[in-house]
């Protein structure tokens, strides 16, 4: 595993300023875990269970806690909730960890326990959603992708391959990291010379985000780029290019990888998929923590664990790795 593990990690790490952390940022209790005393981290994440891509992500938490030897919980919401997250995230203050990482889906919501974390000397990463808001919490570094970005590189791929009239399906109203990523999507093909608008469908609601799109290609036959936001919406949008007759018409790609997103891209009914690198969002927490604690270093600011691009020409070898778990 760590020789896998040592291949993805090169280019993310490239990509961290590696320097000791100050007092200042992780405060005075968590310089330190006393000699002999096993490391104590806690994950909360706000993916629902049996959601592949979380699957992927309390995958390398876990696989980090035992390279690293250090004790580890995972916890996350019974479906998108940020205050249970916030409540969550309080309990696990509560059992004094020696770290904790934590995703941010809404900051409004989630900055009271964090803030408190951080003023108790528990040092706490973020990974996932939250780039744009981690610095502000105190939080010592943030693994993920820069969600603006990594809509904007989207959108300009797809208008150099002549998209002028896209739509962005967004699934996640009120997640800021959502919100994000049409934004940056729209804005590039706008940029570019098209237009580009946003879908608001909900996640919970297969059937009903399949006719919220047919609805919305029927309305304007003049779409040419259809961009989803993850795998939890990929199989209702691409039905709905099936049952209009737009899918191998149009352009289409989507956040995030699944073995249905990996399959399609491969069979070229998919143009790419954005690939966040879930797994390592996962395991270098838990890697940084565990040094943090152990040795007085970690990386500090944004680390990049996207985006990355596959396409049909690796797709096959991204689903051969998520057979393992590590996509």
């Amino acid at each position: 595993m760590r020789k896998v593990i040592a291949a993805l990690l090169g280019p993310v790490l490239a990509t961290a300023v590696l320097a000791g952390c100050s007092k200042e940022q992780a405060g005075t209790e968590g310089t330190a875990v006393s000699s002999g005393k096993k490391v104590h981290i806690i994950m909360v994440t706000h993916g629902a269970p049996g959601d592949p891509f979380w699957n992927a992500v309390k995958r390398g938490a876990e696989d980090a806690a035992k390279d690293f030897k250090v004790e580890f919980d995972y916890q996350s919401t019974s479906k998108v909730d940020p205050a249970e997250q916030a409540r969550l995230i309080e309990a696990a203050i509560a059992r004094k960890p020696d770290g904790l990482a934590v995703s941010i889906l809404d900051p409004d919501a989630v900055a009271g326990p964090i803030k408190k974390a951080v003023a108790r000397g528990i040092p706490v990463i973020s990974l996932n959603s939250g780039d744009a808001f981690f610095a502000k919490l105190g939080i010592l570094a943030h693994v993920g992708q820069a969600e603006e970005i990594a809509g904007r590189q989207a959108g300009e791929r797809m208008a150099g391959e002549g998209v002028k009239n896209a739509i962005c399906i967004n699934h996640g109203q009120g997640d800021k990291s959502a919100e994000l990523r049409c934004q940056g999507f729209t804005g590039a093909i706008s940029k570019a010379g098209g237009k580009a608008k946003q879908v608001v469908v909900s996640q919970g609601d297969p059937t009903g985000t399949q006719r919220r799109i047919e609805a919305a290609l029927k309305a304007d036959p003049g779409i040419d780029g259809v961009l989803g936001l993850g795998p939890v919406i990929f199989n209702p949008v691409k039905a709905a290019l099936s049952s209009t007759g737009k899918l191998g018409k149009l352009r289409f790609a989507t956040f995030d990888l699944s073995p249905d997103i990996l399959a399609a891209v491969r069979d070229g009914q998919a143009d790419f998929a954005i690939d966040q690198q879930q797994y390592l969002q996962g395991y270098l927490p838990v890697e940084f923590l565990a040094q943090r604690l152990r040795l007085g270093i970690c990386p500090t600011g944004l680390v990049l664990a996207g985006p990355n691009f596959v396409t049909k020409a690796d797709a096959q070898a991204a689903i051969e790795l998520s057979k393992q778990g590590l996509r």
